[in-house]
């Protein structure tokens, strides 16, 4: 069956109309999210002090000290991550930019404990913008072998285009709360799932491109 050139340019428009919408639906520029990227920890960590803005890429320790960990333990996402209290109860921050204000937003990541020593239940304290949550950690039954990061999740509304993301330890010790992997991603409003669904769908079936359903 043909199908005529009329028809084909409309679909054609309304694929990419799709398109656009979905790639619209995207989180935010976690810079290092993962702390991959910095000064090398080696097989074990290095300690960060308040004021370094160079040593893990992104990111701030803006309070205390943190511990950059290597090879400690097994990291939640790749082969790094952070103990937010190296001798103190340490914090981190970046500036997210890119909101769109009034956007409900969700930032998530993962959480352990220093297994090494107490508090046995170590928390930290997530903010962005206005909004701030504590969260905790129990690491009975847990060891760097086996961490048993938990992914933790916040929903917030952007204030501003761009917001300033913090965590800090609130485990004054040498064993604290441990962080990886951390994103920020929109929170599409009910009415565009189906719109977002169908478009990732023809998006990933090619529907811009002529495939063999358009040919003669």
């Amino acid at each position: 069956m043909k199908i005529k050139s009329s028809h084909r340019l409309h679909l054609t428009h309304t694929a990419l109309l799709l398109c656009l919408a979905a790639s619209l639906v995207k989180g935010q520029n976690v810079v290092n999210g993962s702390f991959e990227l910095g000064t090398n920890p080696g097989i074990t960590s290095i300690q960060l002090t308040a004021g370094d803005s160079t040593s893990l890429t992104g990111w701030t320790v803006v309070s205390g000290t943190i511990d950059y960990v290597g090879g400690t333990w097994t990291a939640g996402d790749g082969s790094r991550s952070l103990d937010l209290s190296g001798t103190s109860a340490g914090a981190i921050e970046q500036i997210i930019t890119g909101f769109t204000v009034g956007q409900n937003y969700q930032l998530s990541f993962l959480m352990a404990g220093n297994t090494a020593g107490g508090p046995t239940v170590k928390s930290l304290q997530a903010s962005i913008g206005s909004a701030m949550q504590t969260f905790n950690f129990d690491i009975t039954g847990h060891s760097n072998a086996n961490m048993g990061w938990s992914l933790q999740t916040m929903n917030f509304t952007a204030t501003s285009g761009s917001l300033t993301l913090d965590f800090a330890s609130l485990a004054n010790s040498f064993y604290g709360p441990t962080l990886d992997a951390v994103a920020i991603a929109p929170v599409p409003e009910p009415g565009t799932l189906s719109l977002t669904g169908f478009a990732v769908l023809l998006c990933s079936l090619g529907i811009i491109r002529r495939r063999q359903s358009l040919k003669s």
